[in-house]
């Protein structure tokens, strides 16, 4: 008979484990792409009026030990759209809060924001009062590189909206408000209004280009309305 003992049927052995190969143990180039699959799941910040960001699963990687925070500690701002819950048709309050509430290396990090704002927030007081407010916070000048590189900008506008004051390049929100933004690299502008006039969506897309030549800009706006039913049925049998 053998002395070993043996091992019960069924059952797997236990494998040896090598205490020397582990995460830290990885080249470095290795371990950023593994970060990077890990805290790309925390692709959007929801961050409310009431309460500070929930963190994600994820997230907690960074509390493994300091050695893996200090190699990823920045990929949550670098690889994250940061969106924001919008309070009564608007993000500006709550997007204005959020950057007030980090610190500046953090500012200086991220890359891709999206707001939704009301077409009055962006001019007078109001835009002095959040829209400009938000542009100053991300234009602070950095030791290093760095800043928002994409921007989505939702405008929403309302009954009787004067489009022509707001699509202009040399309003308020533009001149003193974008172009403040130095690190931006692409600008998407989504209006929310079928009554704006194609023509004055196209010759503000060109103005922008003009304004950001380095900046890559695309402005949607939705197809104008159908003309409603009697109105069809009046053009069809005046033909």
């Amino acid at each position: 008979m053998s002395n070993h003992a043996q091992e019960p049927k069924g059952k797997l052995a236990p494998k040896s484990i090598n205490p020397t190969h582990h995460l830290l143990t990885l080249p470095t180039e290795i371990r950023l792409q593994i970060y990077g699959f890990v805290l790309a799941q925390t692709n959007c910040f929801r961050h409310a009026h009431t309460r500070p960001p929930k963190q994600g699963a994820a997230l907690s990687l960074l509390r493994v030990n300091r050695a893996i925070y200090n190699e990823a500690h920045l990929l949550p701002f670098q690889l994250s759209e940061i969106a924001f819950q919008k309070w009564y048709g608007s993000s500006i309050f709550c997007c204005t809060a959020f950057l007030k509430s980090i610190q500046d290396w953090q500012r200086r990090e991220l890359r891709t924001l999206s707001l939704t704002v009301n077409g009055r927030e962006l001019s007078g007081w109001q835009a002095r009062k959040g829209w400009l407010q938000i542009c100053e916070l991300l234009s602070a000048e950095a030791p290093v590189p760095g800043g928002v590189r994409v921007m989505t900008l939702n405008i929403n506008g309302t009954r009787g909206f004067n489009w022509e004051d707001l699509l202009n390049v040399d309003a308020a929100w533009v001149r003193e408000g974008l172009q403040e933004i130095k690190s931006l690299k692409k600008l998407v502008i989504v209006l929310g209004d079928a009554d704006v006039k194609t023509e004055l969506v196209a010759l503000f897309e060109q103005s922008l280009k003009q304004c950001f030549p380095v900046v890559e800009v695309q402005i949607e706006a939705p197809l104008p309305a159908e003309p409603a039913c009697e109105e069809r049925r009046n053009s069809f049998w005046n033909l």
